[in-house]
């Protein structure tokens, strides 16, 4: 939460409302990859019922906010007793001193992280304008990225775009072949998409 395609967010009392239903014994995991885009923390995440919830547990990244993908870095907190076998079961070298470092780093630069999130909340604002305008249903979105359904072929387009270096992502993995999720980047980026895209002979 929020989900992967849709970028939808979970709230966070049906998340709590689910797991005060689950059977004694089974753990909900949670993850929050994207959380940091779906607004204010206390409102949306679940970490601040932990506490009170023993049959809870969060994941986290270091992939997404703070642009540490390739160095394959998370996190996760569960309850204390599940955490130590979790650490008995772990691979003994599942994670490098730079993938530490990096991350110790990043968790100190707040400047990159809420410049991060200004970014993503306005380049999916004004993407989601224009591809409106071009004909897309564009489903709303909390996250980096946003799943649209273009009024012409996705896998003509995403070909298309692809010819011309730019990567979005067919759905059809998903199920959800007519869709396509497309990440938000730079300024630059989005409008050179957006005059791709407008650009495109499937669309006219």
């Amino acid at each position: 939460s929020p989900d992967n395609p849709s970028g939808r967010l979970a709230p966070r009392e049906k998340i709590l409302e689910f797991a005060h239903k689950l059977p004694e014994g089974c753990l909900l995991v949670v993850d929050e990859a994207y959380i940091e885009f779906a607004g204010a923390p206390d409102k949306v995440s679940v970490i601040g019922d932990l506490d009170t919830m023993p049959n809870l547990a969060v994941m986290r990244t270091f992939s997404k906010v703070y642009a540490l993908a390739g160095l394959r870095i998370g996190y996760i907190i569960l309850p204390e007793h599940l955490a130590d076998c979790m650490w008995r079961v772990r691979l003994p070298f599942s994670l490098n001193i730079i993938a530490q470092e990096a991350a110790i780093a990043a968790l100190t630069d707040a400047p990159f992280r809420e410049k991060s999130i200004a970014q993503a909340e306005k380049g999916r604002a004004w993407l989601t304008e224009k591809l409106t305008a071009l004909g897309f249903e564009v489903i709303p979105s909390h996250s980096n990225f946003i799943m649209v359904k273009p009024p012409c072929s996705p896998k003509d387009l995403n070909a298309y775009l692809l010819e011309n270096g730019y990567i979005i992502r067919s759905l059809s993995s998903y199920g959800l072949p007519e869709y396509l999720r497309i990440s938000v980047g730079t300024d630059d980026d989005n409008h050179e998409l957006i005059s791709l895209i407008s650009s495109f002979p499937g669309l006219k």
